[in-house]
């Protein structure tokens, strides 16, 4: 676990409070976590509060980064992980001092990759209390069997211990514009389904203000056809009026059920051109009465094919195609 930098590197678990640490990881077993090839067995599943964390000389705590971890319910990681901790270690911002100095540490309030700070977590408590401490802690009672390096590198060859492979900073700038080219395209993709929301509503709109111009169009011709109606009628009640007036004179008018009785009543002598003349008007007005009846199946024909072209608007606007 040591390496050619002078430093150990371990990953520790927390409990949900971050009052303790339940697991300890080396790194070659934190690798294998990650890689599916080890599970683990001490915490439930979520995202837990994890903590990577780098050892100096005499087991001093030199950096630490504290992350989160998914872990599913059969202790297997999140597969997609991948925060560069070891990078962040090494640029991280000033942390606590648990006895040797002040440490590094990355944590949400100080991430040295800005985009990566929502899957970081912030550390709390009292210095006894806080997580650094409890990391340092562990890294005293060496449960992990850490070596314990010297203050100063020998001067003949130093001791090489096998490490993981670093993931350089080209690497990882390389996968972080990735990330910012995905996330711009998701914003174009979004930007671009609300445009066309907005237009579905803008022509919903339109198809509606049509029907509307319509359903007026519809009610004025209805309109349009009582006063035809009403008129028709007043100038047949007119008619009706003259042809008494000049039957009976302008001093003798009569209603019009006044002259329906004397009309029923048995003709007298030298009545008959005045009844001709009544048969006559009586015809032309039955006549008047079947032109209006035509004119008013044919406005309800005009009202029927309306009605159908409002109900196919409708079933339009709702999408029933």
């Amino acid at each position: 676990m040591a390496t050619t930098e002078g430093f150990q590197e371990f990953v520790a678990l927390f409990n949900s409070t971050a009052s303790r640490v339940d697991v300890e990881l080396g790194i070659e077993q934190f690798d294998e976590l990650l890689a599916g090839e080890a599970t683990c067995d001490g915490p439930g599943a979520g995202n837990l509060r994890a903590a990577y964390a780098q050892v100096g000389p005499g087991l001093t705590l030199k950096a630490v980064v504290f992350f989160l971890l998914k872990i599913d319910a059969t202790g297997c990681a999140d597969p997609l992980f991948n925060l560069p901790l070891e990078y962040m270690a090494q640029n991280a911002g000033a942390g606590p001092d648990v006895g040797c100095g002040p440490i590094r540490m990355a944590c949400r309030s100080q991430c040295p990759i800005p985009w990566h700070a929502l899957n970081l977590w912030e550390p709390a408590g009292a210095v006894e209390d806080h997580a650094a401490m409890l990391l340092q802690k562990a890294v005293w009672r060496n449960r992990l069997g850490l070596q314990v390096l010297p203050a100063t590198a020998p001067a003949v060859a130093p001791v090489e211990v096998a490490s993981r492979p670093r993931q350089p900073l080209d690497a990882v700038l390389e996968l972080d514009e990735a990330i910012k080219r995905k996330t711009l395209s998701r914003q174009s993709l979004e930007q671009r389904q609300v445009l066309e929301q907005r237009q579905v509503l803008e022509q919903r709109q339109e198809l509606e203000q049509r029907h509307e111009l319509e359903r007026r169009a519809a009610v004025q011709q209805r309109q349009a056809a009582r006063a035809v109606g009403h008129r028709q009628q007043l100038v047949h009640q007119e008619a009706q009026e003259q042809l008494l007036t000049a039957t009976f004179g302008e001093a003798s008018r009569v209603s019009v059920s006044q002259y329906a009785r004397r009309n029923s009543e048995p003709p007298s002598q030298g009545a008959d051109p005045l009844r001709a003349e009544m048969e006559r008007q009586q015809q032309s007005y039955l006549e008047q009465i079947a032109r209006c009846r035509d004119e008013i199946q044919t406005l309800k024909s005009a009202l029927r094919q309306e009605q159908e072209r409002n109900r196919r608007l409708q079933q339009l606007l709702r999408g029933d195609f």
